[in-house]
């Protein structure tokens, strides 16, 4: 999908899960920052040649950030037209009713 989507929309869908990278020293960590959030956002357009994706989700829960903070960066990326639709993948479901 690197080689972007450009102006094609059509009835397939675009989306993309974020907020887990590695380190320089190539460690994986989990971030869902505000910050974090919105670059991979804008990483993600640019390399895709779109305006939005269909959903973003939060792969894998950040114990080092708020919730609160991962809910204001996902809610600015969707009021900002950037991502349609969010979503959660390998959440339990104690740790989403908890975090709701």
């Amino acid at each position: 999908a690197g080689g972007g989507l450009g102006g094609l929309r059509g009835p397939g869908r675009s989306g993309r899960k974020g907020g887990r990278g590695w380190t320089p020293a190539g460690v994986v960590r989990n971030e869902l920052t505000p910050g974090s959030i919105e670059r991979e956002i804008d990483d993600s357009l640019r390399r895709l040649g779109t305006d939005y994706l269909d959903l973003y989700q939060m792969h894998w829960p950040d114990t080092a950030t708020p919730v609160e903070a991962s809910m204001e960066g996902l809610d600015r990326i969707r009021q900002s037209g950037k991502v349609r639709y969010l979503g959660v993948s390998n959440f339990s479901a104690g740790r989403r009713k908890d975090d709701s």
